[in-house]
């Protein structure tokens, strides 16, 4: 999961200046990462703080779903609650394969 993040942040980086990455985390990713994978939490922590730091994208942890739904042109990522928000709103929807990178 990790090296695939860091594989999408790469490539959206490369095309910053024709696009930008609204990234919205699972509201309960900390609970799923520590139930499931408790070890990789720390560097889950690390690759958020990075993005944030560098400035390059949005990194959105309101509760402001149809604020970020309204920002968005096109959805890309796993299949979730707003997959079906954004073919509703008429954004092309991407889903993504983590096994590719």
């Amino acid at each position: 999961m990790l090296v695939k993040m860091r594989f999408v942040f790469e490539t959206f980086k490369e095309s910053v200046d024709d696009m930008a990455l609204l990234w919205r985390s699972y509201p309960l990713i900390k609970a799923t990462i520590e139930f499931m994978r408790p070890e990789l939490w720390v560097d889950y922590e690390k690759l958020v703080e990075e993005y944030r730091a560098e400035g390059w994208g949005i990194y959105d942890d309101s509760a402001e779903l149809d604020r970020a739904i309204a920002l968005s042109d096109a959805y890309y990522g796993d299949h979730s609650s707003l997959v079906q928000l954004c073919q509703q709103a008429g954004m092309p929807v991407m889903i993504q394969d983590v096994e590719i990178v």
